[in-house]
């Protein structure tokens, strides 16, 4: 039979008469990485009566139960420890199929209860995991008072129990926000199997025969890339990438434009899930298991992952608070947003605002945002666009560090100065081809270039078909670096409701709210337009205003408010959603509602708008008769209102046009398009084709509102002869308006809702 051996998430087949290696250099045939692994820690030969042979050719020896590693002979399922008791495990099997979590579980308990070179598991590293056995009801959580005491804030005060019973072990998630998952399902109860893997709030465990061992995370997390293809339409952007990335090291991937750099980080990240092929994160494949590998993920895009006009601390504060469990306490939160400003070197700088930092120190904000949760992964996209060469090092050197202290971190870069800090290189070709995987000093030679800049030269001077042709040729068989076959379509994306919503749309409004106060220009300009409009206002028509000797110039007044109402209501909101994109689709990643996230924002912005009209309407109207006869208050007051409800609306259509747009840019021509379409059918400018009126006008906002004001004001009176139209002068006609103003504002709401829905995570 055929020998295999396996590391906690890689296999590879040994071959007769052939010496395979195991070692955390990227040659070695099975790559396992460890603080104390050798470069070549093993070697496999598999004898010509079909015995293995197994040589210990490191520095730091290998483990067994009861001693060290000795060359020789094994026997199927032997399990060995490298460089150190609690190092990674490679199994020895000819089970093709074998099952790796459970029997390193029970292998680790076993070790920490015997002597080693003189020393327990127990002894020689304080992460080590050991046993928890399980009587009756065991309660794991955050809090001090459980039986067993979870780390992290993912965690809640009191978050599972496991339940011991004759028919079996059960767990009971108590109903918590971030939940529990068995295999990388979300449960609320479930039977446990012998092997089944158990996360609660970022901790892991798996079911032996003697109780719960926790999974140990100081070694990192693996990555996998598994024939990765991403197509659009009838073009291929990604065509089957395959890499398998090792615990704490830093991958760096470059390539020219087109060549599917931002689509391989969409991919690897679920932001935008591939078409066919899987990613592994930690052994479990990402789409299927989304829910629970969500936090293991950190990702910085290009822009800034937090509003600018805020303080260093409050923007992680504000971060801390929407991705950690409502029931996290305040002291919690701090302290932890502390650690993160130490970790980062940010504790000087934590009372500045962000845009006042440079760009290094903001993208150093961009990763302590990501680094608040302890991610395993942390992916960055272009950290170092538009830095000069010494902030590029900067960058590059804290991503080595964050690698060093357990991370696996990848990033997607055009600077190739500091290259080298990585310990990998991926070169991808025009087209989504992988053109080169290996050292970053070996790749200059690779391609036949003097250097990195001439690498990319000859990128263009060779098809990119070609350059995959060459790199699995050098690669041969491929075993670690191509760990599947299948090229099967993709999972779909799984990704629960988010909870606590109230919660978030609490944080969210609070937000807001102090980033537009903040923004001290910004904020002035909201309390100075209503002002300006308000002159423009007061100049337009007579002394009389919208009494009954206005004649002509009430038109026109009104014509006016309804024009100020749209425009202060729509200019308010068209910004917010597309200036907030990046940001709204990293916090959506970690689970936030999106209608906690629409609805903070329509609140807000809301009451904005509804004051701004109001203020604008009443200034407007200073010193000038109102309607002679009101129909539900007095004069001054009811116009007001109307023009608050009409903006309140254009509001709502302003975040509703803001979840549409493609680019902030594009916010102020769709502003004055709307504005002037609101106002061609408000019914308070002739058209040549009066049946246009009948047919649009009821669809806009400022129709509804010059209705009622119109019907307040009895206009068809005032103009006598000239009016084109009857008011009815009735309260009901206002009530309607006003009626049909809030479904209105209702529908654009939840049409935003809906269409921001397109930037979710797993649109592909």
């Amino acid at each position: 039979m055929a020998w295999f051996a396996y590391s906690e998430q890689r296999r590879v087949a040994l071959a007769p008469g052939l010496t395979l290696t195991a070692g955390r250099d990227s040659t070695a045939d099975l790559v396992v990485v460890g603080s104390r692994v050798s470069r070549h820690h093993l070697s496999f030969l598999v004898e010509d009566d079909g015995s293995l042979t197994v040589c210990d050719t490191s520095s730091n020896g290998s483990y067994i139960i009861g001693g060290r590693f000795n060359d020789g002979p094994v026997v199927d399922g032997t399990l060995v420890v490298l460089g150190a008791v609690d190092g990674p495990v490679v199994i020895l099997t000819q089970d093709p199929a074998f099952q790796i979590a459970p029997a390193i579980a029970t292998f680790r308990y076993e070790l920490s209860r015997s002597t080693v070179a003189g020393e327990t598991a127990v002894q020689s590293s304080g992460s080590s995991p050991s046993l928890i056995r399980l009587d009756g009801v065991v309660r794991f959580g955050r809090a001090a008072d459980n039986d067993v005491v979870l780390a992290g804030l993912l965690a809640s005060p009191h978050h599972a129990h496991v339940i011991a019973s004759p028919a079996g072990l059960q767990v009971i998630d108590l109903a918590t926000s971030r939940g529990t998952f068995v295999n990388g399902e979300r449960v609320k109860t479930a039977l446990l199997s012998i092997g089944d893997r158990v996360s609660m709030g970022g901790s892991s465990f798996i079911v032996t025969t003697d109780g719960l061992v926790p999974l140990a995370e100081s070694g990192g997390v693996e990555l996998i890339a598994d024939r990765v293809r991403v197509t659009v339409d009838t073009t291929t952007l990604l065509h089957d990438i395959s890499f398998t990335l090792p615990p704490r090291t830093v991958t760096a991937v470059v390539g020219p434009s087109g060549s599917g750099k931002s689509t391989l980080l969409g991919a690897m990240t679920g932001t935008r899930p591939a078409t066919s092929g899987r990613v592994i994160v930690a052994g479990s494949e990402l789409y299927s298991h989304y829910d629970e590998l969500r936090y293991e993920i950190g990702l910085v895009p290009q822009q800034d992952l937090v509003p600018a006009q805020l303080k260093v601390r409050e923007a992680l504060e504000y971060a801390a608070r929407l991705r950690f469990p409502k029931d996290t306490t305040a002291a919690e939160r701090a302290t932890r947003v502390d650690e993160v400003l130490h970790d980062l070197g940010l504790t000087q700088r934590a009372e500045l605002r962000i845009d006042r930092l440079s760009g290094g120190q903001r993208k150093r904000v961009s990763v302590a945002l990501e680094m608040l949760t302890k991610p395993s992964v942390l992916f960055l996209d272009e950290p170092t666009s538009g830095l000069d060469p010494g902030l590029d090092r900067q960058v590059m050197i804290l991503l080595r560090e964050l690698a060093d202290s357990g991370r696996t971190v990848v990033v997607v870069t055009h600077a190739v100065e500091n290259i080298g800090l990585a310990d990998r290189l991926i070169v991808l070709a025009a087209g989504g081809y992988v053109a080169y995987d290996g050292p970053p000093a070996d790749a200059p030679a690779y391609f036949n270039a003097k250097d990195m800049p001439g690498v990319f030269l000859a990128l263009e001077s060779v098809p990119a078909e070609e350059w995959a042709r060459r790199r699995e040729a050098a690669l041969g068989t491929g075993a670690q670096t191509r760990p599947g076959t299948s090229g099967a379509p993709a999972t779909r994306l799984v990704s629960s409701k988010p909870s606590g919503s109230f919660s978030q749309f609490v944080t969210l409004v609070s937000r807001t709210i102090r980033v537009i106060v903040s923004d001290r220009a910004y904020a002035g300009l909201l309390l100075v337009l209503p002002l300006v409009l308000a002159v423009t206002g007061f100049l337009v028509g007579n002394s009389e205003g919208l009494g009954r000797g206005a004649g002509l110039g009430a038109q026109l007044l009104l014509l006016i408010l309804v024009l100020g109402a749209v425009f202060t209501g729509a200019a308010t909101s068209v910004q917010e959603l597309v200036k907030d994109r990046v940001i709204y689709q990293r916090e959506r990643a970690v689970g936030l509602s999106r209608t906690a996230y629409i609805g903070s924002k329509a609140l807000v912005l809301g009451v904005i708008a509804a004051a701004q009209g109001f203020v604008f309407a009443m200034l407007a109207l200073i010193g000038r008769p109102g309607p002679n006869a009101s129909l539900v208050t007095e004069g001054h007051l009811e116009i007001a209102l109307m023009v608050a409800a009409a903006a309140v609306a254009a509001c709502m259509l302003g975040l509703l046009l803001s979840a549409l747009l493609p680019t902030r840019e594009a916010a102020l021509p769709v502003l004055v398009i709307v504005t002037m379409i609101q106002v061609v059918f408000s019914g308070a400018v002739p058209l040549r084709f009066d049946w246009l009126l009948d047919w649009v006008g009821p669809f806009m906002a400022a129709y509804w509102a010059y209705k009622a004001m119109a019907s307040s004001i009895q206009l068809d009176v005032i103009l006598g002869p000239q009016a084109d139209h009857v008011w009815e002068h009735v309260a009901s006609q206002y009530w309607l308006s006003v009626g049909v103003l809030g479904l209105m504002s209702l529908v654009f709401i939840v049409a935003t809702i809906i269409l921001t829905g397109r930037h979710d995570p797993g649109k592909r």
